[in-house]
């Protein structure tokens, strides 16, 4: 079982203590593709990436019921974050070349084209 505690803010965005990652506190704000997403993570700076299926998987996983609001519903994430959208794109791909996201309001992941973007969004993460 995952802690309480496993979130902090910091300068840099919410430390996730478990995975050792830095997320960015608030996700791109506006419809995205896959290949942009990854544009937008980069620019960034030095490190900041797409998460992968993983890692987002364990974001909603290690909320411990907390909840913030997203795109007019819950979503399963601590309330540091600052969100405008409730599915993620992932760095990670299928055997067709489809890009996984995850829906943090209800914590499942699917694929769908890269160059799909409506009400697609972007939360950059980093190592620790």
């Amino acid at each position: 079982a995952r802690i309480r505690f496993q979130w902090e803010a910091s300068a840099d965005g919410v430390i996730d203590k478990a995975q050792r990652l830095v997320w960015a506190r608030s996700d791109n704000g506006v419809d995205i593709d896959w290949t942009s997403a990854g544009t937008w993570c980069a620019s960034k700076g030095a490190g900041w990436r797409l998460p992968t299926r993983a890692e987002l998987e364990g974001l909603t996983a290690g909320s411990a019921g907390e909840t913030t609001p997203c795109a007019g519903v819950q979503c399963k994430v601590t309330g540091l974050f600052d969100l405008s959208g409730y599915w993620m794109w992932s760095g990670d791909r299928d055997a067709d070349g489809k890009a996984f996201y995850h829906y943090l309001h209800t914590g499942h992941t699917q694929a769908s084209s890269i160059a799909y973007q409506l009400k697609a969004r972007v939360l950059c993460v980093r190592s620790q």
